[in-house]
């Protein structure tokens, strides 16, 4: 049996424990560009390069790019990337709801396409005003309306790969058995995202609920992948519980989230040993105990209450 065909019945099982759990979800945007192509040659060096010329204001772009942007952390506050694939694995309880949030912003971005489109025209003329050596120019490239229609759209949808159907050559096995440590990645991004690294910890409003609550959610739902990302539910879940419903969050309280939110910061170091533990009651009595002739008898692990073990770190 050669390497290949071995690679290739191996990376069947950790693909199908990925793929039979979730859909996959794409959106992809097209935004028009303010930098038009002149169609003349500038001689530089040796070399022949373009010229290019702006026919608008590029900040008109910022609230289309700021689209794009939400449509990423929606789909990360849902799914994980896969590369290979281009698209969110989502766990399929979940993807309708993705969905939905990403039609809400497609619907805004039609809004801003059109309004975009409607004033394309006062905006070149405002950008040719304002350089006049060049308003010949601008005037001559800018797009049009229509072409601004066109030129800007948000597309989205899903779909599901039966794992039957895929002849992998071991990259998407790659790509998929890494889901769980990117996961825990994402998890610190979210963070990050949010600023919670830069608190110190003295004191939270009740928004840090909702963003913990968030991660919660999602970690609850992609648990398939790895014990680790269980484990980041269940100390979410408990932690949470713990917290006040209202009012700021400060003391003990602040010392809980503080930990957790570093200990999930350091994604590397968490998917490598999870969460602190307390330490184990009378260890050092077992340590001191020397062997015995009778083997203990064994009995399963206590739960762990990871919330009071994050205290402990």
């Amino acid at each position: 049996m050669s390497r290949r065909t071995t690679r290739r019945k191996s990376a069947a099982p950790a693909i199908a424990r990925v793929l039979d759990e979730v859909n996959l979800v794409v959106f992809q945007t097209r935004i028009v560009t303010p930098i038009r192509d002149t169609g003349e040659g500038e001689v530089k060096g040796s070399r022949i390069e373009k010229v290019l010329q702006a026919c608008f204001d590029p900040k008109l772009l910022r609230p289309l790019n700021a689209k794009k942007q939400e449509a990423n952390r929606i789909c990360r506050n849902y799914g994980t990337k896969v590369e290979t694939l281009n698209a969110w694995a989502v766990p399929r309880g979940q993807t309708q709801d993705l969905l939905d949030d990403l039609a809400k912003i497609a619907a805004g971005w039609s809004t801003l396409a059109e309004d975009l489109a409607a004033s394309i025209g006062s905006a070149v003329n405002l950008w040719a005003s304002d350089n006049p050596s060049e308003s010949e120019a601008i005037r001559k490239l800018a797009p049009s309306a229509d072409e601004v229609r066109e030129a800007t759209r948000f597309i989205y949808t899903s779909f599901r790969i039966d794992a039957k159907n895929v002849d992998d050559t071991g990259c998407l096995e790659a790509d998929l058995s890494g889901l769980a440590g990117q996961t825990m990645r994402e998890f610190a991004l979210a963070l990050r995202d949010s600023s919670l690294d830069k608190n110190s910890g003295e004191k939270y409003t009740q928004g840090v609920r909702e963003v913990l609550a968030r991660l919660a959610k999602k970690a609850a739902s992609m648990a398939f992948l790895d014990p680790r990302i269980e484990e980041v539910a269940e100390v979410l879940a408990s932690t949470l519980a713990l917290l006040p419903l209202t009012g700021p969050i400060t003391n003990a309280h602040a010392v809980l989230v503080k930990s957790v939110v570093d200990q999930m910061l350091d994604h590397r170091r968490l998917y490598r040993n999870g969460f602190a533990k307390p330490a184990e009651e009378n260890s050092a009595d077992e340590a001191d105990s020397g062997p015995t002739s009778a083997e203990p008898a064994k009995t399963p692990p206590p739960k762990v209450d990871y919330a009071a073990a994050a205290l402990a770190w």
